[in-house]
């Protein structure tokens, strides 16, 4: 909040991103949420886990470099998005709401476009 009270512009606004948070040893939950809310215009979500074993490093300034690893949305070892989501929902937010999924281990982009593509036309 020092940050952005510091920057005092009306054209100033930032992306709550959880995983970004987790990494980095800060609060990603609906408190945190809500203490950015009027300030936020983008919610980006992926879904991590702390791993020591991690492939993908977050270079954090707080903890240094942190280890992840991608897991599918839904999963519960990661963050959980449910909370979040109906925290927005109630609080009629209208910004961007943006989803960043990673290719996982095993997975082409192919087999993936099966799993998220309609299987209908629009």
């Amino acid at each position: 909040m020092f940050l952005i009270k510091k920057i005092n512009r009306d054209n100033f606004a930032i992306t709550f991103e959880p995983a970004n948070l987790m990494a980095c040893g800060g609060k990603y939950n609906v408190d945190a949420l809500k203490t950015l809310l009027p300030y936020i215009v983008n919610f980006y979500f992926q879904n991590i886990i702390l791993d020591h074993n991690g492939k993908h490093v977050f270079k954090t300034y707080r903890n240094g470099n942190i280890k992840v690893s991608y897991v599918p949305l839904e999963d519960h070892r990661g963050i959980s998005i449910h909370p979040l989501l109906t925290f927005l929902k109630e609080m009629n937010y209208i910004g961007w709401i943006t989803v960043h999924q990673p290719l996982l281990d095993g997975q082409d982009t192919v087999s993936y476009t099966h799993l998220t593509l309609p299987t209908t036309p629009y």
